[in-house]
């Protein structure tokens, strides 16, 4: 049963898991398609990328699903540092890559895969906050949630997750917060500095406020009914794995109830970026993914029963190789 087989920590799994992502991707990188166009956004680092990959290229695509895969890899990293999952497994991995290659339209450059890697190490850092050393880390989460954003503006959501955790890992001191702004406001401040120093201008503020207004971000219901049917689906096992989750936090030590508490607020803020912020559309499955892989993964390790599972776990392949050949 593939469920059973991808369950096992082997190397073996890990190659499956590589392989599986690179099939997802064949159609984008090698017969090309309707892809999303990011050529509009222009905050600083993806437009530095931008200036050399060319908007549409198979090097962007490229880049981009080797970042979908090391990704996938550093949550596999993350698990077994904090033990968010109990028994040694790949399966985070394995559900980011399948989440973020379902969107055929998104398989190309955008700036939200940058950010989600940004966001794994502002994750890691909050997450290490309570190993010690708080101070020194929470400036690190809101480091590295800064430079995310100057990928991926709406990556600033991720320091209200900062404030938040704060709270739920119980490191409140003043100095606390002072650290975690500090780190966020950091990097803004050099890229500020920088436009202001050698153009004498106030670009990077008319950046900012011209991707709020003028912005137009990929539309959910530009995409066909395939694409319909597989957010549907998405979403549905949202719930059964979110329940899932939640129900089994009071068994949990009292770290891990943490964790995924955090997890809960990411996905709770990502989604309602995405729902309410007009220039904020599907591309948020990048950071979407990362706490819902989680939830994937503690769901298909623990759930009861073997014939649910292996049917919704075998769906979730099938819809995901199936957007490959269903046009829009």
């Amino acid at each position: 049963m593939l469920l059973k087989f991808f369950r096992k920590p082997l190397p073996g799994v890990l190659v499956s898991i590589v392989v599986l992502g690179v099939a997802a991707w064949l159609k984008s990188l090698f017969w090309g398609g309707e892809v999303a166009d990011f050529s509009y956004y222009k905050m600083p680092l993806y437009a530095l990328l931008q200036s050399i990959i060319p908007v549409g290229s198979i090097w962007g695509s490229l880049l981009t699903l080797g970042l979908v895969i090391i990704n996938g890899s550093l949550l596999i990293q993350l698990n077994t540092r904090y033990i968010l999952i109990k028994n040694r497994t790949y399966l985070p991995s394995l559900f980011y890559i399948i989440i973020c290659s379902g969107f055929i339209s998104l398989q190309t450059l955008n700036p939200a895969v940058f950010a989600a890697f940004f966001a794994i190490l502002t994750v890691n850092s909050l997450f290490a906050s309570l190993a010690g050393n708080s101070l020194d880390r929470l400036f690190k989460a809101g480091f590295y949630t800064a430079l995310g954003t100057l990928f991926y503006l709406p990556t600033i959501i991720l320091f209200l997750l900062i404030l938040f955790s704060i709270v739920i890992l119980n490191v409140t001191s003043v100095r606390s917060w002072l650290a975690a702004t500090l780190g966020f406001v950091t990097p803004l401040f050099f890229g500020w500095f920088f436009y202001y120093y050698f153009n004498d201008d106030m670009a990077l503020t008319t950046i900012v406020f011209n991707t709020i207004a003028d912005g137009v971000a990929f539309s959910f219901f530009d995409t066909g009914l395939a694409f319909v049917v597989w957010l549907s689906f998405a979403l549905f096992m949202l719930l059964v794995t979110g329940g899932f989750v939640v129900s089994g936090l009071p068994t949990q030590k009292i770290n891990v109830r943490k964790y995924h508490s955090i997890f809960l607020i990411m996905i709770l803020l990502v989604g309602t970026a995405t729902i309410v912020v007009p220039f904020v559309s599907a591309e948020t499955v990048f950071l979407f993914a990362i706490p819902f892989s989680y939830f994937l993964s503690s769901y298909f390790t623990f759930a009861r029963g073997r014939i649910f599972p292996e049917i919704l776990f075998v769906t979730l392949l099938v819809l995901v190789i199936l957007m490959q050949f269903i046009p829009k």
